[in-house]
């Protein structure tokens, strides 16, 4: 009797442990996770506008970004690589939490995490100088970009679809996401392809800051 008693105690507490589980808070809210899609796209930008300026023998006006890696300091633009690679990864994962109640944000929140594992790779593949690629690690730093460009540009449009009912803000998306598209060549004016990506990159990255944002401001609503 006693041990059945003992076993029923046992079970119970084995019970209420998994419901407390189950109930527990994740370690880290959907508006923490927005911050480093609040910041990373900056320092993205801010970092390889320091090394347009700093990087001997470096145009940023002709120049690509990727290029960058290559060469003298090229290790700066490897770990802003790195570091958005990253911060998209864990942005992706708050976009989840805080919009995956549909399946077009779920979808919108893994194509983020493809991009930032595109980018990651993108740090490690060094790029060759635009627009020949002869290199095998040149070649895969193309690929690896354009599915990082390409999925950014999927994500936006599936949360235009998550966000319709906001009809300025999924239009904006839409938007947003045929931008990307103008990082594929023929680049219009080759004496300018450094200035022409870098405007693409810059609109791209302003919208995942505001999505960002957006999360933020929806967590903290909640």
């Amino acid at each position: 009797m006693l041990g059945k008693v003992c076993h029923q105690s046992w079970e119970e507490r084995g019970l209420t442990t998994n419901s407390a589980a189950a109930t527990r808070s994740p370690r880290f809210t959907a508006g923490q996770l927005a911050w480093p899609g609040i910041i990373g796209p900056g320092l993205f930008v801010l970092v390889f506008v320091i090394v347009g300026l700093i990087k001997p023998g470096y145009d940023p006006v002709v120049r690509m970004v990727s290029e960058g890696s290559i060469g003298q300091l090229g290790w700066i633009q490897m770990v802003n690589f790195f570091v958005l690679g990253l911060a998209l990864l864990v942005f992706a994962l708050g976009l989840w939490r805080g919009f995956g109640d549909r399946i077009s944000g779920r979808i919108g929140s893994v194509l983020m995490a493809v991009a930032g594992g595109g980018v990651f790779c993108a740090g490690i593949f060094v790029a060759d100088p635009y627009p020949q690629i002869s290199t095998i690690h040149g070649a895969l730093h193309v690929a690896v970009s354009l599915v990082s460009f390409n999925s950014l540009a999927l994500a936006a449009f599936f949360f235009a679809k998550r966000f319709w009912k906001n009809r300025a803000f999924a239009v904006y998306c839409i938007v947003s996401g045929i931008v990307p598209f103008g990082m594929a060549p023929p680049i219009t004016i080759p004496s300018y392809a450094g200035l022409e990506q870098r405007a693409v990159i810059v609109l791209v990255f302003l919208w995942i800051t505001i999505l960002a944002l957006r999360l933020r401001g929806a967590a903290s609503l909640r």
